[in-house]
């Protein structure tokens, strides 16, 4: 058994909480269990559990496997999943080679599967990697899937697909064979965006966090990495890498499933179903011959199934051959991805905007305006600790900076710039949150928008009551 406590509470009061909850499960080992699980250093960290659900092996029959399902969905939907069954991975959790070779199936800039089959306008959207779920990741087998989205011509298209697909794990398992071997700023790359999303993800509540602890302690993660152990990476294994294209993510190890609203809907009425390929003459050329409508035991989905012609099987596994893809197909390794942050510092704020309790407030200046003296608004925007000087920005929108005679702060509403030659007084603050404003007592608050100042410049004189110079109609300017 596997326990995991999380509590608003010290480590003694959990513990206590603890002894007397579950001090009343009895020790392994308990009553013989008819699965025959083999247990060894029970009741300590070194723990192996070896049931016989891990002798079951792969659950694809042979049958599925070089076969293609085409699936009727319930609603307008078109998809492309190809599915490789491969070893359990929970042993690989230093390197995990999967993630290593989703990120190269998966990847989006130029050179990507997703982008040289958006140039044919066949796929609007590509996923790869082994799930989470117990049945795609699990102790006696893993499911490697990559999943297209696909247009209507994607769909008559997929043949085309798949071929693009190996073309690509070709190029990969070339680059394994080479003697400088995979790029290494790849894995160093991908470890660092782990990094930073392990580092930075959002907080799970307690509930989903102590299921996600307790899963891990089961998979057989050491102590110090139930953690962080399923989701960062430790070292790089090629031989991994290499062992799952050569052996595993080939033609007659996968199964295609290939789902689409071409062939009829769910929602639709059976009559519907009967012809599903309609008027696309292109999907009726890849129909099965012999083959009847089926239906899945279970959840009663319809399709249809057949074997991959052995001509397409051989073709594929020539593209998936140790070798450069052709110039032609737009493929290529992903470039370096140059935003990947790695320095996490604190940057240090400028000089000139530094924290001051007259920032953002709105003020009323005494200020001369020829021989006259009058109070006009304006706000400071900035401030400048090296020389205690403060900008502030007029309503006609001239900004000016004025130094300051003193160190002003929050509890003094009035002040002096530039030698007291300019008079100031706070009418509004900001609050704590940023977002409102507090008026001072006995201040009124500026208006909104504040007064234009008073122009020296000559005001433009204009007439708008001048008539145009005509005897039919007579219009303002």
């Amino acid at each position: 058994m596997r326990l995991v406590v999380i509590g608003a509470y010290t480590i003694e009061e959990l513990q206590e909480h603890v002894v007397r909850c579950f001090s009343d499960v009895p020790p392994l080992p308990r009553e013989p269990s008819s699965l025959n699980v083999i247990r060894k250093n029970a009741g300590t960290w070194d723990e192996c559990v070896h049931s016989p659900l891990e002798d079951f092996g792969a659950p694809f029959p042979s049958k599925s496997l070089g076969s293609i399902y085409r699936i009727v969905p319930v609603k307008d939907r078109h998809s492309l999943n190809i599915t490789w069954q491969i070893p359990p991975q929970r042993a690989n959790w230093r390197a995990k080679p999967c993630d290593y070779i989703a990120h190269l199936l998966g990847h989006e800039a130029g050179g990507s599967l997703l982008s040289a089959l958006k140039k044919e306008s066949w796929v609007t959207a590509c996923y790869a990697g082994v799930g989470t779920g117990g049945y795609e990741n699990s102790s006696s087998h893993a499911l490697f899937t990559l999943s297209f989205t696909l247009s209507e011509e994607g769909v008559t298209k997929w043949a085309d697909i798949c071929s693009y697909v190996y073309k690509y794990i070709g190029m990969i398992r070339f680059h394994c064979n080479s003697a400088d071997g995979l790029p290494t700023w790849i894995y160093e790359e991908l470890r660092a965006i782990q990094n930073v999303a392990y580092k930075y993800k959002d907080e799970k509540m307690p509930d989903a966090l102590v299921e996600d602890v307790v899963e891990n302690m089961m998979s057989g993660l050491p102590p110090t990495r139930v953690l962080d152990g399923n989701s960062l990476l430790f070292e790089s294994d090629e031989g991994a890498i290499k062992d799952l294209l050569d052996n595993y993510m080939t033609p007659m190890n996968s199964r295609i499933d290939l789902i689409s609203s071409m062939f009829g809907r769910e929602s639709d009425e059976d009559s519907a179903l009967s012809c599903p390929f309609g008027a696309y003459e292109s999907i009726e050329s890849l129909s099965i011959e012999g083959q009847s409508l089926q239906k899945e035991p279970m959840f009663e989905a319809r399709y249809w199934s057949h074997p991959i012609s052995k001509e397409v099987l051989k073709e594929w596994s020539l593209c998936a051959s140790p070798q450069l893809p052709p110039t032609s197909s737009h493929l290529s390794l992903p470039p370096k991805n140059p935003y990947v942050p790695t320095k996490f510092e604190t940057k240090q704020l400028p000089e000139d905007d530094g924290r001051h309790p007259l920032l953002h407030c709105a003020l009323q200046v005494h200020a001369h305006l020829g021989n006259k003296q009058s109070w006009n608004p304006a706000k400071a925007t900035k401030y400048n600790k090296t020389q205690n000087s403060i900008l502030l920005l007029y309503p006609d929108g001239t900004e000016k900076w004025h130094i300051l005679d003193n160190q002003h702060d929050s509890t003094h509403s009035e002040g002096s710039f530039d030698n007291e030659s300019i008079k100031f007084k706070v009418v509004a603050k900001p609050d704590q949150d940023n977002c409102d404003f507090i008026v001072d007592a006995d201040n009124d608050f500026p208006q909104i928008p504040p007064p234009s100042l008073q122009s020296h410049l000559p005001k433009l004189v204009s007439n708008d009551k001048v008539s145009l110079p005509s005897t039919n109609s007579s219009r303002p300017f």
